[in-house]
């Protein structure tokens, strides 16, 4: 990109690595990747923020469980070559069972280290970030088993249990109805599993790039919620996407029929990501000025479409934050559980 975007009218000394969901996981990682420092200028992540990768006894785990589903000897990988799509699908889920997704390995000349762990890289110090994710993103994962509507306490209690250290689901799930007293059930487990990944590791890649003190970092919470059917999705993954490409009648199987208000957020968005992508910063125009972030007030944009609009707030979501925050971030075990 950078030796041929002058080809296409662009400026190789502005070129922006953006990613949403697994893109913003290959972005973050490229933060810490030698071969691509130099190649690009600032850096996007949606829902996605890579802190660790997959130490070298994980990958040769996850690799020896391929091969013995493909009924391969480690000292014949040739035959790879002779098997087909089909088989190496379904080799898949045995290869990952236990050990979570393929992911890159560290401790090589391309990745040497953890990209945001212990700290963020010193190598992309220079890179300025926008960094966040959506209040709800598990919904889009989970909404669409029927059961989940109707989730009875016991289900729920599960659930949680399932996401958070053991015995501490009850007062988790406590925690969020003392905040959000009119939250059904199906809502406090995609609140939970969120912030439990996605919210939570987004603010923690923040806060080691803004502890960097070297180029700054934004971070933002997406909270515009999806009218389709009846809103049960609230504000899931990848939902913002529209918004920020400013594409909302392309896009209403996820933001449902463009309105007044919507255009309104899409407008102020994509102005900022077209700021960040010229000038490398995101500030200008017609969204309030977009503090940057630091770990001690932790200030936040939040996108929404409430009266009163896009709007800064520290430490949004802070108990949630902390008490997430107190369990760990579940990519800090040797396999990554959970990841979107």
């Amino acid at each position: 990109m950078r030796d041929n975007i002058a080809s296409f009218g662009g400026d190789p000394k502005r070129v922006l690595i953006y990613g949403e969901s697994g893109g913003a996981r290959k972005t973050s990682s490229m933060m810490a990747m030698p071969p691509a420092q130099g190649l690009f200028n600032r850096c996007v992540v949606q829902s996605g923020s890579q802190l660790r990768l997959d130490t070298p006894d994980a990958g040769m785990e996850r690799t020896e469980k391929f091969l013995k589903a493909l009924n391969i000897p480690k000292t014949d990988l040739a035959r790879l070559w002779t098997v087909s799509q089909d088989e190496i699908l379904a080799a898949v889920p045995g290869a990952v069972a236990g050990s979570g997704q393929f992911r890159p390995v560290i401790n090589s000349p391309s990745i040497p280290a953890h990209p945001f762990d212990p700290a963020a890289p010193t190598m992309s110090a220079q890179v300025p970030m926008i960094v966040g994710s959506n209040r709800t993103e598990a919904s889009v994962f989970l909404g669409g088993d029927p059961k989940i509507v109707n989730l009875t306490e016991a289900e729920l209690t599960s659930r949680v249990a399932t996401l958070v250290p053991a015995g501490e689901a009850a007062e988790t799930i406590a925690m969020y109805r003392r905040i959000y007293p009119k939250a059904k059930n199906d809502e406090i487990l995609y609140m939970t599993s969120t912030d439990r990944g996605y919210f939570l590791d987004s603010t923690i890649l923040a806060g080691r790039k803004a502890d960097q003190n070297a180029a700054p970092v934004w971070v933002y919470q997406f909270y515009r919620e999806t009218p389709l059917e009846g809103g049960r999705y609230h504000a899931p993954h990848a939902s913002e996407i529209p918004f920020v490409f400013d594409t909302l009648d392309k896009a209403k199987s996820i933001g449902g029929e463009p309105t007044a208000g919507g255009q309104v957020l899409a407008d102020r968005m994509s102005a900022a990501w077209a700021n960040f992508a010229r000038n490398g910063n995101p500030n200008g125009g017609k969204t309030p000025t977009w503090t940057k972030y630091n770990s001690a007030t932790r200030p936040t944009m939040i996108f929404d479409e409430s009266p009163a609009g896009p709007r800064m707030e520290d430490d949004p979501r802070s108990e949630q934050r902390k008490r997430m925050l107190a369990y760990g971030s579940q990519q800090y075990g040797a396999r990554e559980a959970g990841a979107g």
